[in-house]
């Protein structure tokens, strides 16, 4: 049956990315969301030097509407089960939010961000063996109206690139569990041309050191957001990388 015209959620596209799905080495995977963002994951171009529980424990989503746009990325600790309840949770509670008109940034990413705590915390309390300490690194963006909203668990990591040049907009703090105090919502305004890249360790890892700069100068070379995502995961790949892989782009265009 046909979707019906009037029901808002015809209005908004999203992609959801499972790691545990995309396990093969030297390979990645990366989609499009509308014109305005993409995701991205890998396993990385060799083992992991300390071996996972799963093949690969990184999760992203990324939606677009009518109301704004919300990214994250994820990368889970002791297998993938509260990286991918934290995605899946965000992917539920923002595709509801952004089906209407412009979102409030700042609630917007509080109610996203307490629906993965809640789905981390059950998926603890359902796990089994090692599993029952899972936890995630996790960088949720909002963004509406020419304002970005972000907040980071863990060691994901959020980067600006305004007219080449990078800033990091997040901190490392502890990881998402269940027992996880939530930092404080960073607020930024965003210009014309402005992109918000999200990326797991593994990706800051690979690129080196000035590892910023090797988003800015992707950034710079990627026609589309999705052109960016494939880049900065080819350079985290053409960098040894011996890890999982997530990266998310949003490109701005406010007012």
């Amino acid at each position: 049956m046909p979707a019906d015209s009037s029901d808002p959620a015809r209005h908004a596209v999203g992609e959801v990315l499972h790691g545990p799905m995309h396990a093969a080495l030297d390979a990645r995977t990366v989609r499009a969301v509308a014109a305005v963002a993409a995701i991205g994951v890998s396993a990385g171009r060799y083992p992991k030097a300390v071996p996972a529980l799963d093949a690969n424990e990184d999760a992203v989503t990324g939606l677009a509407g009518p109301g704004g746009t919300v990214v994250a990325v994820a990368d889970g600790h002791l297998g993938a089960d509260a990286a991918g309840a934290a995605v899946e949770a965000v992917a539920r509670r923002a595709r509801r939010l952004i089906t209407g008109r412009p979102v409030d940034g700042r609630r917007a990413v509080t109610a996203v961000v307490n629906e993965a705590l809640d789905a981390v915390a059950e998926a603890r309390r359902v796990a089994t063996g090692r599993r029952r300490d899972t936890a995630t690194a996790l960088s949720v963006v909002v963004v509406a109206g020419g304002t970005a909203w972000t907040v980071t668990f863990g060691d994901t990591a959020v980067v600006r690139v305004r007219r080449g040049r990078p800033r990091v907009l997040s901190r490392p703090g502890p990881f998402l569990a269940d027992t996880a105090a939530t930092p404080k919502a960073r607020r930024q305004r965003l210009r014309p041309g402005d992109h918000l890249v999200v990326i797991s360790d593994g990706v800051a890892d690979h690129l080196g050191r000035e590892w910023p700069a090797a988003v800015a100068r992707r950034v710079a070379a990627g026609a589309t957001p999705d052109g960016v995502v494939d880049a900065v995961l080819l350079g985290a790949m053409d960098g040894a990388a011996g890890d999982h892989l997530s990266c998310a782009v949003v490109r701005c265009d406010p007012g």
